[in-house]
């Protein structure tokens, strides 16, 4: 192969070799950094119900 041919090569091979970890990042970050910004909804409907006042909670009392 003549010069221009293969640093045509080698420059296409490294940008592949930076694609492919860029997308491998990406994936990384989703696959931790996602459950905790989006997590499924039945996350998210066990964490609304924590929240709400349950039954162990006593009431204040009224004094009115």
């Amino acid at each position: 192969m003549s010069e221009p041919v293969l640093a045509r090569y080698a420059l296409e091979q490294r940008r592949g070799q930076e694609f492919e970890k860029k997308m491998a990042m990406r994936q990384y970050l989703t696959s931790t950094l996602m459950p905790v910004l989006n997590p499924p909804n039945g996350m998210t409907i066990g964490h609304e119900k924590r929240f709400e006042y349950s039954s162990h909670v006593p009431e204040r009392p009224r004094s009115i």
